[in-house]
């Protein structure tokens, strides 16, 4: 690897951890090259090769195949850890809005007003005011309604009565959807402003 010491991930025990850390053995089972010259081969700068294999934020899918091309890594088993991980990493940001919110962080309604003043991006979300909608279901529109009028995922799941892990599947493949017609929302309040611009919510009901 780099001259410089690739660190160990700064992260709890989790499948971020263990994604980054397959791919440090994956890079020192190909012989240990150095960042720069990872980076040359797979048309990166170091700083992104370096970034990829010590997180703390994971990596797009289009570096992680590259890197397991050129280190011959197993690319299934290394992207079926990535999704684990991206999947984990969008929990730990819902749960950091979530308990914002419990202390006194901004309301809902002035993260919206924000956004929609600005038509920049939120917490890692651009704003498409005419872009297409995605085909949510009913239960998939409600579920949404729900989390967003609600404190946490908790209160949600016993309003809707359901467990939080079917919470959580909905949520997904909500995500999934929106990210199916180019509208990423990878947070609360990015699916909040989702909401809110596809009609599913009124700013008046929060």
């Amino acid at each position: 690897m780099a001259k410089k010491r690739v660190k160990v991930p700064e992260l709890p025990d989790g499948d971020r951890r263990r994604f980054f850390m397959a791919m440090q053995r994956a890079v020192v089972d190909a012989g240990d090259p150095s960042t720069t010259a990872l980076g040359e081969q797979i048309g990166y700068s170091h700083q992104a090769v370096y970034k990829a294999l010590t997180g703390p934020r994971v990596p797009s899918e289009k570096i992680t195949r590259a890197i397991c091309e050129e280190t011959h890594a197993d690319r299934d088993a290394m992207l079926a850890m990535l999704h684990r991980a991206v999947a984990e990493e969008r929990q730990a940001a819902d749960d950091e809005v979530e308990s914002r919110n419990r202390i006194g962080w901004k309301s809902m309604q002035s993260v919206y007003t924000e956004v929609v003043s600005t038509d920049q991006v939120i917490l890692g979300a651009p704003v498409f005011r005419h872009a297409e909608p995605p085909k949510l279901s009913r239960r998939e529109a409600e579920v949404l309604r729900q989390w967003m009028l609600t404190e946490s995922k908790a209160d949600a799941a016993k309003a809707l009565y359901i467990s939080i892990g079917t919470l959580n599947t909905h949520i997904l493949r909500i995500r999934e959807k929106y990210d199916a017609v180019g509208r990423s929302a990878p947070t609360k309040a990015a699916l909040l402003a989702r909401a809110l611009q596809d009609d599913l919510l009124r700013i008046d009901e929060l």
